[in-house]
């Protein structure tokens, strides 16, 4: 039975914080636990999208990824813990961010990891060429693109950790990523 168009469904925001040595670096700078971020609309977090390593070991190789608790690279950083904030929001938001998810996902060769823009942040310089992006500017991004509350009010140089500054949503879940189980 399809959901009714004014009953909730949730977006989640999953931050996290993995081990590697770019996010030891990102972690230095920012000195923010937490320096990745991945939306998902999959309560179990099966389907988690962001803008990272295409290959686990390789992480000059990036762009938009699709992730999940169990995808190799979690696997290979096991000890990654994660903060996941649910948010609110209807059935229409919902279809049309599952929508750009899909689209983004059957074009992922388009898009590219935005490096020198991660770089110039820490020096707080916005570099944005097109289809580019590091994790923080793709979930900014989507959550502009779909109106959600709070989404005008970040930073335009956005890090994962503002995303707990997004009202209206719960924290659910803080701790290893691999022990994650759906409320």
């Amino acid at each position: 039975m399809e959901k009714e168009q004014n009953e909730k469904r949730q977006l989640y925001i999953v931050l996290s914080k993995t081990g590697t040595n770019l996010s030891k670096v990102i972690r230095y700078v920012t000195k923010a636990d937490y320096n990745h971020v991945s939306l998902s609309l999959d309560p179990e977090l099966n389907e988690m999208y962001s803008f990272g390593r295409r290959f686990p070991r390789n992480p000059l190789l990036g762009g938009f990824v699709q992730e999940s608790k169990d995808c190799p690279f979690f696997k290979l950083f096991s000890e990654t813990e994660v903060k996941v904030l649910s948010l609110d929001i209807d059935e229409s938001t919902y279809q049309d961010i599952r929508s750009e998810f899909n689209y983004m996902r059957d074009h992922k060769f388009m898009y590219h990891y935005n490096y020198i823009g991660l770089v110039l942040a820490a020096f707080n310089i916005h570099f944005k060429p097109n289809y580019t992006y590091y994790c923080s500017e793709f979930a900014k991004e989507i959550l502009l693109n779909h109106n959600i509350e709070g989404a005008k009010d970040l930073e335009k140089i956005p890090q994962p950790i503002h995303f707990e500054d997004i009202p209206n949503t719960t924290e659910v879940y803080t701790g290893k990523l691999n022990q994650y189980t759906a409320a």
